[in-house]
């Protein structure tokens, strides 16, 4: 069985590598991308069993644009999607609405501090 592939989506370059270590100790393979942009296209070329995207980058128009294109393109549109909460002022509930209101879906919602744990066992279950 082939090691799951995590792809991280961050603009913070020592976040990425902190989750990118987390999740390497855990047997998975990481792909990171510092741009939605390039987060997009990386995922559309790579097939990651998980995307891993920060909750401020996503809530950017431009950014969350990127969401919406991931979910509808047929090799990317079954693959679950995290929101990363880190310091941001918006309850998990706020996001969720934010989210809806745009007309994506998402898998989950979570901390910083949930980190690598979770998005192993999202990227597990895949």
């Amino acid at each position: 069985m082939k090691n799951k592939l995590v792809l991280i989506i961050n603009e913070d370059k020592v976040l990425c590598e902190q989750y990118a270590v987390q999740l390497q100790s855990r047997g998975y393979n990481t792909l990171i991308a510092h741009t939605a942009r390039r987060g997009y296209e990386i995922a559309v070329e790579s097939d990651p069993d998980l995307i891993y995207i920060d909750a401020i980058m996503a809530m950017d128009t431009e950014k969350f644009n990127i969401i919406k294109e991931l979910q509808h393109n047929e090799s990317t549109v079954h693959t679950p999607i995290v929101l990363i909460k880190g310091l941001m002022r918006q309850s998990r509930v706020d996001i969720e609405k934010e989210v809806e209101s745009r007309g994506a879906d998402i898998a989950d919602i979570i901390s910083v501090e949930e980190g690598a744990t979770r998005a192993a066992d999202a990227a597990k279950n895949r």
